[in-house]
């Protein structure tokens, strides 16, 4: 209940709560790869995943994996950031898609504070075929 709003969180904030509270037995190297989707499986039945990206990549690969992981992240954004503003005074026809592909990420990088979304192929494999059609030098577009 915030300010007299109920919030339904679907148990989030539980199985929240255990992640990290299992994450901070080894913060900077982590756990293991798989161990918070294992440790959500055997404490909560019926769940598989922690359903939050950010804290599996704390819990999973430590401050020191999560930290990389965000670093590239924040270069792949920068980077179609750059490169949509390449595109913009040209009256390209990759502008848009240069476009559609850095908010396709951002919206993705905020679905992950609640959600798996690193584990699904259907939103991943688009995403990743269209930053690699984004990403590529200027001169290379045939425009």
């Amino acid at each position: 209940e915030v300010a007299n709003l109920d919030l339904d969180t679907s148990g989030r904030l539980v199985m929240w709560a255990i992640v990290w509270q299992s994450f901070l037995d080894s913060p900077w190297i982590g756990n293991g790869v798989g161990t918070s989707a294992d440790l959500v499986e055997t404490t909560i039945p019926g769940v598989s995943h922690p359903h939050c990206d950010y804290l599996m990549m704390l819990h999973d690969y430590g401050i020191v994996g999560f930290l990389l992981f965000t670093l590239g992240l924040g270069n792949l954004t920068h980077r179609l950031w750059k490169s949509w503003r390449a595109t913009c005074g040209l009256d390209s026809t990759q502008t848009g898609i240069r476009l559609a592909t850095l908010l396709f990420l951002i919206a993705i990088m905020l679905a992950m504070i609640t959600d798996n979304c690193m584990s699904y192929t259907y939103l991943m494999a688009p995403l990743a075929i269209m930053i690699g059609i984004s990403c590529r030098p200027q001169e290379s577009l045939g425009d």
